[in-house]
């Protein structure tokens, strides 16, 4: 009779179809979300336009495999965020105009459209994209 061997799980990463956990959403769209308000209200603070540009950057790089509206959306979002970068550092002060909000609502909508539509292991990839790039 043959010796039974004895159970190995196989070892795997993330799993291919399952969506984000509700603590992964909220991190990725609804703090964003908040952050962006408070530069609506002139109240932002450099570590919340930090927020701001984690945030569209992963949009920028999930949107590299999408068609040219996504693109576009996250190029102005990213030009959005630069100019918030360009002016709190100038001035001090850490808000956005009207312009910069929409650009950064409109990047920010995609990206909880790409992450409620998108599986786990592409958004984590986008993700590590971001951090590999961000020392550039």
């Amino acid at each position: 009779m043959r010796k039974r061997s004895s159970y190995r799980p196989r070892a795997c990463g993330l799993p291919l179809v399952f969506g984000l956990s509700q603590e992964m959403k909220t991190d990725l769209q609804l703090t964003p979300l908040g952050t962006l308000e408070g530069f609506k209200e002139g109240t932002g603070t450099e570590r919340g336009a930090h927020t701001l540009t984690a945030a569209v950057d992963v949009v920028a790089v999930l949107a590299r495999g999408m068609t040219d509206r996504e693109k576009k959306i996250a190029a102005e979002g990213l030009e959005a965020v630069r100019g918030i970068f360009r002016r709190g550092n100038e001035t001090g002060k850490w808000g956005c105009s009207g312009d910069e909000y929409r650009a950064i609502g409109f990047a920010l909508s995609l990206l909880a459209e790409m992450t409620d539509n998108g599986r786990r292991r592409d958004v984590a990839a986008a993700i590590k994209t971001v951090f590999q790039e961000a020392g550039r």
